[in-house]
């Protein structure tokens, strides 16, 4: 088998195929967070040392349980509606759209920056209702590509916004605002002592550059405050979903409230409107 050589991915986007190999990994497990057969089936024509990532065990168990609980929410979505949109940002190899069964009355975009798409698009076919669109997510052109916007719409950003400085986040929700009348937002918030310290982490202080964590909210719910439209729905704090998933110490320290606040990963669901 011919493999795709990653010497064109550095910085963020090479951040993809940590949670790539996080969810081949898991789909290998005898009881899966999640079961993932198309990132199985990608990591094999990838031409990368994800051996560096062996002791990884709490970013693994980490990224399994985000994408569960996005999934779930998003499935809840796909669900509730006949016609809808879904628009991930940062998509990298996300492979969620074939893990939720590839939804036909789904329309879908993944969207990137054309470092990570031009990797994408050589590991994944089109599908009639997947759009790739290479964009930074602070790109306002990539609203004009969006189609129908008066169904309904939800954003997925997944191990991305922590990557960016609070001005650039807050850009992006603007971006948001201004342009969709109404939509539903899920994302996953950065422990809030993490800030500053990707060096001390176990899987991307593993790659090349080792870009920094910039961002994070000690109290999700002051995201209200940036702009009248966003509206916090609820949030999930990541360790009450790891069962005896979580590796020691973590499995202890989470009972301590001061570490639960200050060192959970969260996943966030918000309305604009």
């Amino acid at each position: 088998m011919n493999q795709q050589s990653t010497l064109t991915l550095a910085g963020i986007p090479e951040t993809m195929l940590i949670t790539l190999w996080a969810k081949a990994i898991e789909s290998q497990h005898k009881n899966p967070i999640i079961k993932d057969e198309k990132a199985l089936e990608l990591i094999q024509q990838i031409d990368y040392d994800f051996n560096k990532f062996k002791r990884s065990a709490f970013s693994q168990v980490g990224i399994a349980t985000r994408a569960k609980l996005i999934d779930d929410e998003t499935l809840a979505f796909i669900n509730k509606h006949s016609q809808a949109i879904i628009i991930q940002i940062g998509a990298g190899l996300d492979t969620r759209f074939y893990r939720l069964g590839c939804p036909s009355h789904i329309v879908w975009y993944d969207i990137d920056v054309s470092m990570a798409m031009a990797y994408r698009s050589k590991l994944i076919a089109p599908q009639d209702n997947v759009h790739m669109l290479d964009f930074s997510m602070l790109d306002k052109e990539w609203v004009a590509y969006i189609q129908n916007k008066d169904l309904p719409i939800l954003v997925i950003v997944e191990g991305v916004l922590m990557y960016f400085d609070e001005s650039k986040v807050r850009q992006f929700f603007d971006l948001l605002c201004d342009n969709f009348n109404h939509l539903e937002v899920v994302f996953d918030m950065l422990y809030y002592k993490g800030v500053g310290n990707v060096k001390k982490t176990d899987a991307v202080s593993k790659t090349k550059d080792q870009p920094e964590y910039l961002w994070s909210m000690l109290n999700s719910r002051d995201i209200e405050h940036w702009h009248h439209k966003i509206h916090f729905v609820k949030e999930y704090h990541m360790s009450d979903y790891y069962g005896n998933r979580c590796p020691f110490p973590f499995n202890l320290l989470y009972k301590l409230p001061y570490f639960y606040k200050n060192f959970n990963q969260r996943v966030v669901k918000l309305e604009l409107y």
